[in-house]
């Protein structure tokens, strides 16, 4: 799958991946199990609104607080 352009203002603050814009992470365990792009919606499912505090890279697997990914934070 393709995806779009980079987003060099969002890494994981364990591996420094940096997701592409269209990348995609599923509203689970405790939502409706749509796929929606975490970062377009800073962490909150758009189907049924569910909040996600937590986000697990899909390089190195960690979970980080959703707002350390975004470079300047002060958090990652």
């Amino acid at each position: 799958m393709l995806f779009g352009y980079p987003r060099s203002d969002i890494a994981c603050p364990g591996c420094g991946f940096s997701p592409s814009v269209g990348m995609t992470w599923v509203c689970a365990p405790d939502g409706c199990g749509a796929a929606f792009d975490t970062f377009a919606s800073q962490g909150q499912c758009p189907t049924c609104e569910a909040r996600f505090a937590w986000t697990q890279c899909p390089r190195c697997n960690r979970m980080s607080p959703h707002r350390a990914w975004y470079k300047g934070s002060g958090l990652n």
